[in-house]
């Protein structure tokens, strides 16, 4: 290396080494360095794109425990212990062929793990384009809120599984069909007893995220920045790992 006493420089440029330089021989230096190590910019980079991750991450972390009532609450549909010490809260849209996967997923791990309480946030993102997102995620709380959880739960998973039938392909003639052997009479444009899908979509977009599926992962008690997790994107993996922290 020409100059030795350049990361010194770099990282105080300070008392008698900043005098020993002037501005433009310090700029000459550094642009030398760079030339003849290129492998340090990238890894300054990749640095301060990990600096940059994390102190967003910890920012999301934040808005969760400021909005954690809106996250777990009995007016959410769920899956699982409904005493379940840790609340997995997941953000979908029947349109999104990714959250189908986790909602695989999410019924085999509540099998595993008899302490879990998978909240279901109806996000129909695609809804500004795709009639029958909007539509499903409306029918779907219309069915929460008249028949109850169970009724819920059994439109969730049928909704899935028709979907994935019909090519992962969702339409109005799918959601009438569920619809009616949930025992309510469908029609494709009805005054709905809630706004929640509209809400979850806010919250959504507060939270930061971008798509789905969201998953959050904490403790119902004592949540705190340690032990909450954000994860996006259809990992069970990191879901598992964010389980054993929530528990710790």
């Amino acid at each position: 290396m020409k100059h030795p006493l350049l990361l010194t420089l770099l990282c105080t440029v300070a008392g008698a080494t900043q005098a020993q330089y002037t501005e433009q021989e310090i700029g000459q230096i550094a642009a030398e360095y760079l030339v003849e190590n290129p492998q340090f910019l990238l890894e300054a980079s990749k640095n301060l794109q990990e600096i940059a991750q994390n102190k967003a991450m910890a920012e999301q972390i934040d808005q969760v425990l400021v909005q954690k009532e809106a996250l777990i609450n009995n007016d959410t549909p769920f899956i699982g212990n409904a005493k379940g010490n840790i609340a997995i809260i997941k953000f979908f849209d029947y349109q999104c062929g990714y959250c189908g996967v986790m909602a695989e997923h999410m019924k085999s791990l509540v099998k595993e793990n008899n302490d879990v309480k998978v909240y279901l946030k109806e996000t129909p993102i695609f809804g500004a384009r795709s009639e029958p997102s909007l539509l499903a995620a409306e029918w779907a709380m219309e069915i929460f809120t008249k028949k109850g959880n169970q009724a819920y739960e059994n439109f969730h998973n049928a909704l899935w599984h028709a979907a994935k039938n019909n090519g992962n392909q969702l339409s109005n003639d799918l959601i009438k069909d569920q619809v009616e052997k949930a025992g309510l009479a469908f029609e494709d444009d009805t005054k709905f007893m809630t706004q929640t899908p509209q809400e979850n979509v806010r919250l959504f977009s507060q939270l930061g995220f971008r798509g789905t599926p969201a998953l959050i992962v904490m403790p119902t008690e004592g949540a705190n920045k340690d032990n909450v997790s954000v994860i996006a994107g259809a990992d069970i993996d990191e879901v598992r790992k964010a389980i054993e922290k929530a528990q710790s």
